[in-house]
């Protein structure tokens, strides 16, 4: 009969569905997405404002 001994890579706990490297690395993405619109939501409104401060936009336009 074959052995049947545990996995050596095994501790004979179960692992908990919420840790691990694949969830590791999704939450590590959505913090990037993250970071990145609120830096692109801060370089829009800067722009907006230095065109508004130089005369590029506003009622004066018209």
């Amino acid at each position: 009969m074959a052995d049947l001994s545990p996995d050596p890579d095994s501790t004979g706990e179960t692992r908990d569905l919420g840790s691990g490297p694949d969830r590791e690395s999704a939450r590590g993405k959505r913090r990037w997405a993250s970071v990145l619109g609120i830096i692109i939501a801060i370089v829009l409104v800067l722009l907006i404002v230095v065109a508004h401060l130089t005369g590029a936009i506003g009622p004066g336009l018209h």
